[in-house]
């Protein structure tokens, strides 16, 4: 097994639907990191988590050996993943930290409202809600929820107040190994935040100065939601699985479907009509299901945190 001792772990542990892509790859593309070949190993969430990936953590199905599989380059200082997930899976803080000790979090919290819009389209795009489900639709469905529902897509509400999951991590980890920035930050300022984050897990911030940010991983209103968009998402999926540990090929296909495979088969399925729009009486109930979230986040962070 690779020795964990001569490295630092980083994980982008949340949140979903917040720029985590985005994140992940600006760092992998530092000198000093070597990132997971897959981006969400989903290796430490819980057993009972809803996955549509089938790797995650148990001994007699995945030893931990299985996870240092994804670090190709034994080299770098820094091994990173990003699986969002981990801040809404229970078991995962305590787990991550038997195995891999101090592992250095980095957390990207996104406006709730705006980050409920983005999982509605999401899903359309994904092929996890039906058509004819609108945006108030999927979520009074969930303000009418007493208990959390078995499909992730159907949490994003209650997951929007990023405290309660939060607390754990601050408990197992300790203030000094966890951070918190903000999806607007990300998209207004990237270079300014990367040198924060750069600081945070110790590396060279210079990197960044002439580096061009681009957005990854955005939600698109797609039209005629259906079999197709669900077959080519798990086709991709498990065309992934197979060549995790095979550099090369990965690379050659991530170029492929982020800059051909996606532009052109979202250029025919997107859109045209603009997304919908959340009602105004519905947007006051959030607010309010949200008031006391800021101040609680404050509570964690070393600075004002807002959106």
């Amino acid at each position: 097994m690779k020795s964990i001792n001569k490295h630092t772990f980083v994980i982008i542990g949340g949140a979903t639907r917040a720029g985590t892509t985005s994140l992940y790859k600006y760092l992998s593309d530092h000198p000093d990191v070597c990132a997971s070949s897959q981006k969400e190993t989903r290796f430490f969430l819980d057993e009972e988590y809803p996955s549509p990936y089938p790797i995650t953590f148990r001994h007699d199905r995945n030893p931990i050996e299985k996870y240092f599989e994804y670090f190709l380059d034994i080299e770098r200082r820094i091994y990173l993943e990003a699986t969002p997930d981990y801040l809404y899976s229970s078991g995962t803080p305590n787990r991550v930290k038997a195995y891999l000790g101090n592992v250095k979090w980095i957390f990207i919290l996104r406006e709730p409202i705006e980050r409920l819009e983005s999982w509605f389209h999401f899903g359309r795009q994904m092929g996890e809600l039906a058509a004819d489900i609108g945006l108030d639709e999927y979520i009074t469905m969930q303000l009418s929820y007493s208990s959390p529902h078995p499909k992730q897509i159907f949490n994003s509400l209650q997951q929007g107040r990023y405290s309660h999951y939060l607390q754990p991590f601050y408990d197992i980890f300790g203030c000094e190994n966890v951070r918190l920035f903000s999806f607007s930050a990300l998209e207004r300022e990237p270079l300014e935040l990367m040198k924060n984050v750069s600081r945070f897990i110790g590396i060279d911030d210079n990197f960044y100065v002439n580096y061009k940010f681009l957005p990854f991983n955005a939600s698109i209103p797609i039209k005629d939601v259906g079999r197709l968009e669900k077959l080519y998402r798990a086709y991709a999926v498990q065309l992934y699985l197979r060549v995790y540990n095979k550099p090369l090929i990965r690379k050659f296909m991530h170029f492929f479907r982020l800059y051909l495979a996606d532009p052109l088969y979202y250029r025919f399925r997107a859109e045209k009509a603009g997304r919908e729009q959340i009602s105004t009486e519905l947007r006051e109930r959030l607010e309010e299901y949200y008031a006391e979230e800021l101040g609680r986040l404050g509570k964690f962070s070393e600075n004002k945190f807002s959106w």
